[in-house]
């Protein structure tokens, strides 16, 4: 089978140092969130206890205190939920789920999948790589995610479905937005 040794070149895995790095900016994020929680809760802590009227610096307060938890919740959800990508096992783990055309949620993409790598520069003025999904799902991989070798592996990655689906409509090309 020809696809096996280029399939196998596909492969990235984080430095240990980048993984440590990563754990630790998670851990102390999710801490300060917490640390943040504590701290708007003993700021109120005299509000609270006092007896509870419907004057508007009670409301205001109350109000606060609410916006102040949903914004430490959401911030704590998107801590916990970022991942470093990785390329193993066929498949590719992603920073973040995306949602598919199907309207299913997922973190991770099977290398199978990907209709279509197309090397770019974002709007952003990114450098990286746009992948069509054979559902016709598109997302952008940062060539950033990758680390220092980012453009080597976007482009073996290129490169593998260029091969894979040699003759279907798939493609490996260069292109910069003129946005």
């Amino acid at each position: 089978m020809t696809d096996a040794p280029v399939k196998d070149s596909v492969l990235y895995s984080p430095p240990t140092k980048t993984e440590r790095w990563h754990r630790a900016k998670k851990i102390t994020g999710l801490a300060l969130s917490v640390l943040g929680g504590i701290f708007v809760v003993w700021l109120v802590w005299p509000g609270l206890t006092s007896t509870p009227s419907l004057s508007p610096d009670y409301l205001a307060m109350v109000a606060g205190l609410f916006i102040a938890f949903v914004a430490l919740g959401f911030l704590a959800v998107v801590i916990w939920n970022e991942r470093l990508t990785r390329i193993e096992h066929g498949r590719i783990t992603l920073p973040f789920p995306i949602k598919k055309q199907r309207g299913t949620r997922t973190r991770y993409v099977h290398l199978e999948e990907i209709a279509e790598v197309e090397l770019t520069v974002n709007s952003n003025v990114r450098r990286g790589a746009e992948l069509t999904l054979l559902d016709g799902t598109r997302l952008f991989l940062p060539q950033t995610a990758f680390g220092d070798g980012g453009q080597k592996i976007l482009e073996k990655l290129a490169h593998y479905v260029k091969g894979r689906s040699s003759g279907n409509s798939s493609r490996v090309s260069s292109r910069a937005h003129a946005d």
